[in-house]
């Protein structure tokens, strides 16, 4: 009876019939220009004491990782809960991002209490899974996180194909391995749950900073500020940009030693 109401709610939130048309013809938001802008080049997520933490580069670059801008946010609040972060073509990631905050506003607006991480990791694969049956699958590869109904703290990993996993730590986009080597480093503390958000800060720009360093397409830590957001039993909070600057000088300063 609970998958009956869930599967209503969600195909009355954005009906599959319409989810095939746009597969069928393309996302409404993709223009050509859009096709060729690529984001989302080094985004990553991992545990913390309070809750998850998301972080992203700034940098859009086009097929051939021409800068087209370096003020591009690509981590996106979903709910008071939950939050999104995607690598990919810029027109499928807006449709993608508009989808899934349609999904949570309608599931809440239906029952009263969110929609769960896992949840809405499915629901993101299916639409991806729908895509990748026509003529232009999207291009998203995507992480969801946030606290849920069991009041843990969860993270997955959604591909293009409509696949998902679960995670601790997960790093998307054309700098992954070399994020990836950072917080698998300090993977022993992110499994414990022993980072405070200060050091988790720090981790992620860590990250961000190697990527920026071998990766062309992500932003240097130098030139544009990352984004980064958290998910704690308080709700959604993006953290003030001077907090990741002043974090940002103290990081770079010590590498040039």
């Amino acid at each position: 009876m609970k998958r009956e109401l869930l599967e209503r709610v969600l195909h009355s939130v954005i009906p599959r019939s319409q989810i095939l048309e746009h597969a069928r013809n393309g996302p409404k938001s993709a223009s050509r220009s859009e096709k060729r802008m690529h984001s989302g080049t080094t985004v990553l997520a991992f545990r913390y004491a309070d809750g998850v933490l998301f972080a992203a580069d700034r940098k859009t670059s086009d097929s051939y990782l021409g800068i087209i801008d370096v003020d591009s946010y690509k981590i996106h609040q979903l709910s008071n809960l939950s939050i999104i972060g995607c690598a990919g073509s810029v027109g499928d990631i807006q449709f993608v991002v508009k989808a899934m905050e349609q999904v949570a506003e309608g599931f809440w607006g239906q029952f009263g209490y969110p929609l769960s991480i896992l949840g809405q990791a499915n629901h993101l694969a299916n639409i991806l899974r729908d895509f990748s049956f026509y003529v232009w699958p999207l291009e998203v590869h995507a992480l969801i996180g946030g606290l849920s109904l069991k009041g843990e703290f969860e993270i997955y990993e959604v591909w293009g194909d409509g696949g998902k996993r679960k995670g601790d730590y997960i790093t998307i986009g054309s700098g992954t391995d070399y994020a990836q080597t950072v917080l698998k480093a300090n993977k022993g503390p992110i499994r414990d749950k022993k980072l405070n958000l200060k050091n988790s800060i720090d981790l992620a720009l860590k990250a961000i900073y190697r990527a920026g360093e071998s990766d062309n397409g992500t932003s240097d830590l130098r030139i544009a500020t990352p984004t980064i957001a958290v998910v704690t039993k308080n709700g959604f909070e993006e953290i003030d940009t001077r907090i990741i600057e002043k974090a940002a000088r103290v990081l770079i300063e010590r590498e040039r030693q």
